[in-house]
């Protein structure tokens, strides 16, 4: 059983948390056993007496009862067909597993797409890269925020979120998808939008230089040309707010820097800003908030207040 042990230690190691790993595992683990209990080791006359039964037998090579074939297997077959079944899983797995990439608080991370396009991810975010569209189109799915640089090819690419899809062919776009909100802005080419709003067309196409947000269950708004300059900002190390509210501020606060920011007021909370953040601290960029909003705002119990 020791190589055994060692082929699931090595499949389970490439395929981690994954549940078909899991389950190739399983049935190879069963499949041993079960070859293991059936085999006599005993001497190589002791195998050549029951080889001599099975053949005497009728449908002892027939498809109608492989059961009874596979019982007498020698040892070394056995071993080859449960290691041959692990690594024809392991191939499998690798073609068919989804890649998925995820940032915490605090964190950013860059990753190259098989195509050479390249995603950059801010906090909180996750994305997943789809291994098999049938139609060819370059698809990933994100959760939080990314900036993508694609590449231009002819088959499209399209990043799908819980609030809408982005459609493009080679162009460097912003994505916003977090708490049922998503805001696209585009850098250079075009993109085509898609918002989740049903019984209507709720697609817009931006261009460069043009910004378009809108909530779960709305249609995308109308193209506007993006009113910060230097957007998205947080690729530099800024933060760059356009039409969120004060709590949504707060919340991007809290995870950029990787801490606590309450409201106390939740009217204060509902307020809509626009404007840019520079300060690279936590305490520099509540202040620059605070004289946005015309607020204040104070450190206690293990978090920012403002008030």
């Amino acid at each position: 059983m020791q190589p055994l042990r060692k082929l699931v230690d090595f499949v389970r190691g490439r395929h981690e948390n994954s549940p078909e790993a899991d389950l190739l595992i399983d049935e190879t683990t069963r499949s041993w056993a079960s070859l293991s209990e059936s085999i006599d080791p005993g001497s190589e006359g002791d195998w050549r007496a029951i080889q001599t039964r099975v053949l005497a037998q009728p449908g002892h090579a027939g498809i109608r009862e492989p059961r009874t074939t596979y019982r007498f297997l020698k040892p070394a077959l056995a071993t080859a067909l449960v290691v041959a079944l692990a690594v024809a899983g392991d191939i499998w797995l690798n073609r068919h597993t989804d890649a998925v990439y995820r940032t915490e608080r605090g964190e950013r991370a860059t990753v190259t797409l098989p195509d050479s396009s390249s995603v950059s991810l801010n906090h909180t975010s996750m994305l997943t890269v789809v291994s098999a569209a049938g139609d060819g189109t370059r698809r990933v799915a994100l959760s939080g925020e990314a900036y993508f640089r694609v590449q231009k090819e002819p088959r499209p690419f399209e990043v799908s979120t819980s609030s809408g899809t982005v459609r493009v062919l080679g162009t460097e776009f912003n994505v916003i998808a977090r708490d049922g909100r998503m805001e696209v802005a585009v850098i250079r080419g075009n993109v085509a939008v898609r918002g989740t709003a049903s019984g209507s067309d709720s697609a817009v196409t931006l261009s460069a230089g043009e910004i378009s947000a809108w909530r779960n269950g709305e249609s995308p708004a109308r193209p506007s040309p993006i009113p910060l300059p230097g957007y998205p900002g947080w690729i530099d190390g800024r933060l760059l707010f356009y039409r969120v509210t004060l709590a949504d501020a707060c919340r991007e606060i809290e995870q950029s820097f990787n801490v606590n920011v309450r409201v106390i007021d939740p009217r204060l909370g509902d307020r809509t800003l626009t404007g840019a953040v520079e300060e690279t601290t936590v305490e520099g960029t509540l202040g620059a908030l605070t004289r946005l909003t015309g607020n204040r705002f104070r450190y206690e119990n293990g978090a920012y207040v403002l008030y």
